[in-house]
Formats: structure tokens, sequence, C-alpha cells
């Protein structure tokens, strides 16, 4: 086999294995949108209700569930629900210059934000703007979207339903955090 045959063989398998990806990818991320607003509004999650247990309120961040925003605050919680695709892939969150944390597959992130306007990143991607209001639950949905050789990840807006429809367990770098706590 000449080079030229090798080239064209090996070109041929890069392109059929590029379009396959894109296609599970399309197949298995059909709740949110291709391209989010890059300054979107996240809608806080409903108060708690009052016939709640004490308990449940001062728990700590364990897999799937968050606790109240400390007084004073709001909460923002970065979650990825597990895919195949990009599974091996973990993206560092950042705010501004700030880095708050890396979600892998499956993982979440929650912290505690003074009342304000925030922006929000993933590795220096797209930036969503949401306004922090105290004792409010903010939740950003890292999805994947697919790259030339490699994903890249992207924030939306999401909701506690959501959020709560994937089983997730805290980020590494927040196993062992309350929450708020960086």
């Amino acid at each position: 086999m000449s080079f030229g045959n090798f080239r064209v063989v090996v070109f041929g398998a890069i392109a059929a294995l590029a379009l396959s990806a894109g296609s599970i990818a399309a197949a298995q991320d059909t709740t949110t949108s291709a391209t989010p607003a890059a300054t979107a509004q996240a809608t806080p999650a409903a108060p708690a209700a009052a016939s709640e247990e004490p308990a449940q309120e001062e728990s700590a961040t364990t897999s799937g569930t968050i606790g109240e925003p400390p007084a004073g605050k709001g909460m923002v919680v970065f979650f990825r629900p597990m895919r195949f695709v990009g599974a091996a892939l973990a993206f560092t969150t950042r705010e501004g210059e700030t880095i708050l944390g890396s979600i892998g597959n499956g993982r979440y992130i929650a912290i505690a934000a003074d009342p304000g306007v925030h922006s929000y990143n993933i590795r220096g991607g797209e930036t969503i703007r949401i306004e922090v209001e105290p004792g409010e639950t903010y939740y950003l949905q890292l999805n994947i979207a697919m790259g030339l050789l490699s994903g890249r990840g992207v924030l939306a807006p999401s909701d506690k339903a959501t959020f709560e429809a994937h089983p997730l367990q805290p980020s590494r770098d927040q196993a062992h955090a309350q929450p708020g706590q960086q």
C-alpha cells in the first residue's frame, strides 16, 4: 500500500468516527438547546416546603441533595449528568479568573454566592450571567458540545427537577465540603 492510499484510508476512518460520534451525542442530549444564550437568566428553585424535616435542611451536600444556602447568600449548583459522550473529560468551572472546581461525568459542585450579578464559564468558554438573590438556589447544567477533536463544556440554565432526576455525586474537589463552602 502506498503512502497516498494509506492517508486516504486513515482520513476516511477518522471522518467516519467523527460523524458517528456526532450522531451519538445528538441522540443522548435531547433535553437542551444546541446554543444557549450567553447571558441567560437562571430560574431560581422554588422555596423549600415548610413540612420538610429540619434535619434534612441542615444536611451536608450528599449525592443528589443540596442543603439550604447560608444566611444572606444564594447557592449556585453546577452539575453534569452522566453521559457516554465526553465521559473521560472533566471541565474546570470558573467565576472570572477564580477556579471554583472541576466537574467530571455525573458530578456536581454547590457554591455559596453573594447576592448580585455573577458571571461563570467553563475553561474560558462562553460566559453565563445570573443574578443571585439571598436564600435562592440556582442550577446550571454542564453540557458537552462536540468540537473538531474534543468536546467542549457549555453551561445552560436548569432547574431543581432536572438536577434531582440524575444520580449525581459531589465533585471530587468538593467531596467533603458542606453546602456553600468552596
